[in-house]
């Protein structure tokens, strides 16, 4: 499990959390925003598990949330998301496309 970019998924090598303007040596993405943080979650509302912390419009920008916690996860890569890809078949079929 290690702490990652989200976009390209280049290692974090620091103890320290990234900073506001910090961005990811090899891609150039911002590091701190919510999809590198450990309260993200896509089901939850606002898509955030932290009730106190203020909505973030732009989930892959960088922000000022003091909740932020750089989550260790294992790198994946950016796959299709499954129910997304039916959805849209579906509404294809749906359209006659």
């Amino acid at each position: 499990m290690t702490r990652h970019c989200h976009q390209c998924g280049a290692p974090w090598t620091f103890r320290e959390q990234p900073g506001r303007s910090e961005t990811c040596p090899e891609c150039r993405t911002d590091l701190r925003v919510c999809l590198n943080c450990n309260f993200y979650e896509r089901s939850a509302a606002q898509q955030c598990r932290e009730r106190r912390a203020e909505p973030v419009a732009d989930k892959d920008k960088g922000n000022f949330c003091e909740f932020f916690d750089f989550k260790a996860r294992v790198w994946a890569g950016k796959g299709v998301d499954q129910r997304e890809q039916a959805a849209r078949d579906k509404l294809r079929s749906l359209l006659g496309g």
